[in-house]
């Protein structure tokens, strides 16, 4: 029997599925339903909050991506403390894109790793599993999508800040 760790990474849950599913006469359909909804799912638009959002609005947060249950298990529901390493995120991602990118042009490939397992950390204690799938690759050929993905998850946090201070 196939196991999945939370938080389950939709690669894996395609895989076990696939695994389950091997021997079932409805499995094409399954598996191109899979590949549809990942194409949807490739990159949404950020879903903005809506100026009536109650204050800590983790709703926001989930509809674009992030999985809150990290709020839970690593700050005990203590919503503060998950700002505080949100406004770190924030506070340092910049720093670690410049760095990602001298890096990359560069070749310094040690460095670059040192650089992805220092945004990898911070992305565990936010919620981040996108970037957390891109940083494990430890691969430059993924410098753009990662930067992509950065950009992207700063974009959605500045705004969940904004919002709820």
């Amino acid at each position: 029997i196939d196991y999945l760790s939370k938080p389950i990474q939709r690669p894996e849950l395609e895989e076990v599925l696939g695994k389950i599913l091997k021997n079932n006469t409805s499995n094409k359909s399954v598996q191109s339903t899979i590949k549809e909804d990942v194409k949807e799912s490739e990159k949404p638009p950020i879903k903005t909050q809506s100026e009536n959002t109650t204050s800590n609005n983790l709703s926001y947060l989930e509809e674009n991506g992030i999985d809150t249950s990290v709020i839970d298990s690593m700050y005990a529901n203590d919503i503060n403390l998950y700002k505080s390493s949100v406004e770190t995120y924030l506070n340092d991602i910049d720093e670690l894109i410049k760095d990602l990118n001298k890096y990359n042009k560069d070749h310094l490939i040690d460095e670059y790793k040192s650089t992805l397992d220092k945004i990898n950390g911070l992305c565990e204690f936010i919620g981040l599993t996108n970037l957390i799938e891109i940083c494990n690759k430890h691969d430059v050929s993924t410098n753009e999508e990662l930067i992509k993905e950065i950009k992207h998850s700063k974009e959605i946090l500045t705004e969940w800040i904004k919002n709820n201070v």
